[in-house]
């Protein structure tokens, strides 16, 4: 039996079980130890890690030509720039989209659509909210033709 099979653990990505599960033995050990501080602080640690790694369904609308977000989060900017490098594009639309650490962070397809291509880029790790991130961080790069 997988993690996954359980309730409780069917809507946690499959990246966070271990953090949970060992989060929550420790949460357990420190409050038969009596450590009351540190099993209340272990507890809330165990309870945002599984919040952070939550992977709700969503069911986006079946209609030709829609468009979803890929991301849960702000929208920070829309706009025109040159095609992303490999992808052999001349002009494409940006959608920068800052996910704080309360949003779900799973990045889904905004559109219905064929795989044509994953480019791995390795980089830096600079903090979402520079502008700099987006062209300079580790990041793939997916590019798919519409249905």
């Amino acid at each position: 039996m997988k993690l996954s099979d359980l309730p409780v653990f069917d809507k946690i990505h499959p990246e966070g079980h271990r953090w949970v599960v060992g989060l929550g033995l420790a949460t357990i050990i420190f409050f038969l130890l009596g450590w009351g501080w540190l099993w209340k602080l272990a507890l809330l640690m165990t309870i945002f890690t599984g919040s952070f790694f939550r992977n709700p369904e969503r069911y986006p609308p079946f209609r030709d030509g829609t468009v979803v977000s890929p991301a849960d989060g702000r929208i920070l900017s829309v706009t025109q720039v040159a095609g992303p490098e490999l992808s052999g594009m001349e002009e494409s639309t940006k959608v920068s989209i800052f996910m704080s650490v309360f949003n779900v962070h799973v990045n889904r397809a905004p559109t219905a659509g064929r795989v044509l291509e994953i480019h791995y880029k390795p980089g830096k790790f600079f903090s979402a909210n520079l502008d700099k991130a987006s062209e300079e961080n580790e990041r793939n790069l997916v590019v798919m033709e519409d249905e």
